[in-house]
């Protein structure tokens, strides 16, 4: 049997970004011990006390709200050894992996701070930022995972037909549909993002977080859920605001650009989430 002193050691320097939001999790369980949650081809996820944190590789404009990005020379040389449930223990700017053969030592150097808050536009201005209509032009309803179930398909035209949120129709979108990232949570935080930006009366936030409390869904999807809840977006929401404040057309498509390149529909169903929120405020359903 190897014992862990037997265990050879691997120390590696990184430079990294990681969002306010990720230096505050690490930061309040620093020196303390986490699990690897899960794995996927492009990175993984730390559960820090219940909480996730996304580990991947450095890409220019797709920081996570919950992200630790990595240089890819680093992030290459580490993930074909991450496996579930690998411990790792945090401390201050150091991550150790304990790992077979080799413990991996990561010295987090030359980190960038990204602040994700989601920033404040009036709703005149967004409604004539013309994102509306982008969105209906790129057809998000047909390519999102609404369009190929039925259950999710119909709790959608219940929010539709009605002038005001129906309740049962918004918690049977949470955790509905497949993936680590549902579609109907995508689409209900699209919504919710919607409500942040406008800063009116957090009715869909409390609506979804009453029915979290009844209605099961990921451990990923909750971790952006709470993202969310404490005003924090992944950085292609944040540069799509940033973008309308400044009237950039281009900024704007980049933004959208990266959006649509979320897993297989997770994108699409944030953005239907953001086009039924901005059609319902233009027909003036809802406010």
């Amino acid at each position: 049997m190897v014992t862990q002193k037997q265990w050879a050691s691997m120390w590696i320097r990184s430079s990294c970004t990681y969002s306010t939001l990720t230096q505050r999790i690490l930061l309040q369980k620093s020196s303390s011990h986490t699990r690897i949650h899960s794995v996927f081809p492009n990175g993984f996820n730390l559960n820090v006390n219940g909480t996730l944190v996304y580990v991947s590789s450095f890409q220019e404009g797709m920081q996570s709200a919950i992200g630790l990005a990595l240089d890819s020379k680093t992030f290459k040389t580490i993930k074909p050894l991450i496996n579930i449930p690998t411990i790792v223990r945090i401390r201050n700017h150091q991550m150790v992996f304990y790992t077979r053969p080799e413990i991996i030592t990561l010295e987090l150097t030359a980190c960038e701070e990204k602040d994700l808050s989601i920033i404040s536009i009036a709703k005149e201005k967004l409604l004539k930022s013309g994102l509306l209509e982008r969105l209906k032009d790129m057809n998000v309803y047909s390519r999102s995972g609404f369009s190929k179930n039925d259950r999710l398909d119909l709790s959608l035209k219940e929010l539709l037909k009605n002038p005001v949120w129906d309740v049962n129709a918004l918690q049977n979108l949470i955790g509905a549909g497949p993936g680590l990232t549902p579609s109907g949570d995508d689409f209900l935080q699209g919504m919710i993002f919607i409500e942040k930006v406008l800063g009116v009366e957090n009715k869909l936030h409390s609506l979804v977080e009453e029915g979290l409390k009844v209605r099961l869904t990921t451990d990923v999807s909750l971790s952006y859920y709470q993202a969310i809840f404490e005003g924090y977006a992944n950085e292609p929401l944040i540069n799509l605001l940033q973008s309308i404040q400044m009237g950039s057309e281009i900024g704007i498509q980049k933004a959208l650009n990266h959006l649509q390149n979320y897993g297989e529909t997770s994108g699409y169903d944030l953005l239907l989430g953001i086009l039924v929120y901005l059609q319902k405020l233009k027909d003036g359903m809802m406010l």
